[in-house]
């Protein structure tokens, strides 16, 4: 049967949340997952959601030629992997115009997708250095459902490196439901380039009994490393990782970038950009265990690194009194707004600010960071929309954006992330 006119939308554009901005005929607009720009789709369910259309099921009608088969056999099921069946070129290009789009639409700048530095990850699969797995409460563990807590049960992840499939397959091979993984809510496979064999991190869930965690490290001992998070008796707390200027000494409870190759870059652009511009000090207002700051530090910069989780700064202080950096550094254990006013305070002002925030972004930071730096600011962020809000607020404060690059961080997926350098005027305006 010949599908229905009114059935019929066309895929306009791929917008920030890894939807598709879908139109139809009428001019009525909604939103899917998975079509690509200007394939044809015939919607088999159309729901409206918070006032806006969204076609939750739909059967390809016309396809791109940007579209591919997914190599992941739980490509259909599994939430992570959203483009998998778009090939690498096109993701380059999708991704470029979803961070133009963005700014053009919130900070009024019209940047051409051309005019953006774009690296792409050297490793289009077994890039990933870290995955995330998810326990149910008989003990069962794999990722999650698209837009759901139904558990996939997987035997491999083509995303993920050669150490973290190695731990995969030996955790398959204890059974279906392994002894006392129903302790845990979650565990996290870390693959170190440091380290021959790829750590895991369980999470104990909030009332689980010590003896059980106890047990579960005692039946894994041997097979795999391993470690409870919150229990240093058992299983390592630190882990060593390279980021391609120097090793860092990480909690294996804290965060760390996915991708190595792309990390790596990061890091050498940042240090780049720094010396291109002779900058001379940094603070840095989310340190983590220093990625950006202690490379920093080693080619010539002294400053400031903020960080409110406990341990990460505590191992930036290792790191650094390890490599000799004491007297070129500080660490302040503190969350960035309240460090930051503190720095206002007294009248502290460093050539240049990076800002590495949350998926939310850094909104509530903007006067303090405008004020405690004297000559740039650095974004890094992973969420276009929440990065232009913050651009235009301080656009709107007399910055010039001076420098965009995109980076491949998530290959197959709908996240990058993005470097922008901001110029500060000699007067930037504040809040009233």
């Amino acid at each position: 049967m010949e599908p229905s006119q009114s059935d019929i939308w066309k895929a306009v554009k791929l917008v920030a949340t890894g939807k598709t901005l879908c139109q139809h005929e009428s001019g009525k607009l909604a939103f899917a997952y998975g079509p690509l720009p200007e394939e044809s789709i015939v919607a088999q369910e159309v729901a409206l959601q918070h006032q806006t259309l969204h076609i939750v099921r739909w059967e390809l009608l016309q396809a791109s030629q940007e579209r591919r088969i997914a190599a992941c056999p739980y490509y259909e099921s599994c939430g992570g992997c959203d483009w998998m069946h778009i090939n690498e070129a096109a993701q380059s290009r999708f991704k470029r115009e979803m961070l133009t789009d963005a700014l053009k639409r919130i900070t009024k700048i019209d940047v051409p997708p051309g005019t953006i530095t774009f690296y792409a990850s050297p490793k289009a699969l077994a890039y990933r250095n870290r995955l995330k797995l998810h326990i149910d409460n008989k003990g069962r563990w794999g990722l999650r459902a698209h837009r759901s807590h139904d558990l996939i049960e997987i035997s491999n992840c083509l995303i993920s490196n050669a150490k973290i499939n190695e731990v995969i397959t030996t955790l398959r091979k204890l059974g279906s439901v392994p002894p006392f993984f129903s302790s845990c809510s979650q565990m996290e496979i870390r693959a170190s380039s440091t380290q021959s064999s790829a750590l895991v991190v369980f999470y104990p869930k909030k009332h689980a009994k010590k003896q059980k965690l106890e047990q579960l490290y005692a039946s894994l001992e041997g097979k795999l490393a391993l470690s409870i998070a919150g229990h240093p008796e058992l299983g390592p707390s630190i882990q060593g990782w390279n980021n391609g200027s120097l090793e860092l000494e990480i909690p294996v409870t804290a965060f760390v970038q996915v991708n190595d190759d792309i990390n790596e870059l990061m890091v050498e652009r940042v240090i780049q950009g720094a010396k291109q511009r002779k900058l001379h000090s940094v603070c840095d207002a989310f340190c983590g265990a220093g990625n950006f700051i202690l490379p920093l530090v080693k080619a010539g910069l002294t400053g400031l690194g903020i960080e409110s989780h406990p341990q990460a700064i505590q191992s930036a202080k290792a790191t650094s009194q390890r490599l000799g950096y004491e007297q070129q550094v500080d660490f302040i254990a503190s969350d960035a707004q309240t460090a930051l006013q503190e720095l206002n305070q007294r009248k502290q002002s460093y050539d240049l600010v990076i800002l590495d925030p949350p998926r939310r972004g850094a909104k509530n930071l903007v006067d303090y960071a405008a004020k405690a730096t004297r000559s740039h600011l650095l974004f890094c962020a992973c969420d276009p929309v929440s990065l232009a809000r913050d651009l235009k607020a301080f656009l709107e404060r007399g910055f010039a954006l001076e420098h965009i690059e995109l980076f491949d961080l998530f290959a197959q997926t709908h996240h990058f992330e993005s470097i922008v350098w901001l110029k500060k005027a000699h007067n930037v305006a504040s809040l009233p």
